[in-house]
């Protein structure tokens, strides 16, 4: 069984655009498979900044997954898939006059219409990241909520994080 750990942090749009860097960010979301296929990762058809500024304030929450030993990297990475859609249904169902930024791409549909060059259709559910906004979440982590993140392509970390956010 895996331990978690819940953070919040309130705090202004103003404090969240200073970690926004949509050239650097985007650069990532480039090497990623999901790049222009899944309508909620890059490049956006709108202006990232000009989207988050139409909020005051900002609900940041990370969950922290404190993996068990002796787990394997197949058994970490279904259970880290798990989690984070859990974390993101949750941050949704907390949504009331306010809009969730949730962790990683989009999973509402099986197969994204993006990849057919048609809309979204479930636009009322899918959500953006704070990624895929052009915030550098690593730095939001360690500047706004103590919380390093432990990047490892051998061995398995302590702990893994994901991070979303309520925009009010």
């Amino acid at each position: 069984m895996v331990r978690t750990e819940l953070i919040k942090k309130h705090i202004t749009m103003k404090e969240l655009l200073k970690f926004y860097d949509i050239n650097k960010v985007e650069n990532y979301c480039k090497k990623c498979e999901n790049y222009m296929k899944i309508w909620s990762c890059p490049s956006h058809e709108f202006d990232p900044y000009e989207y988050l500024s139409k909020y005051t304030t900002v609900e940041l929450y990370a969950l922290k997954l404190y993996l068990p030993p002796n787990i394997s990297k197949d058994e970490v990475l279904e259970l880290f898939q798990k989690e984070r859609r859990m974390f993101s249904d949750k941050l949704m169902s907390l949504e009331d006059k306010s809009e969730a930024l949730i962790a990683g791409n989009c999973y509402q549909c099986e197969v994204c219409e993006r990849a057919y060059n048609r809309p979204c259709i479930l636009k009322n559910k899918m959500r953006y990241s704070l990624e895929s906004l052009g915030l550098n979440v690593s730095d939001i982590t360690s500047d706004l909520m103590d919380i390093e993140l432990i990047w490892s392509k051998n061995d398995i970390p302590e702990y893994l994080v994901t991070v979303g956010a309520l925009m009010k």
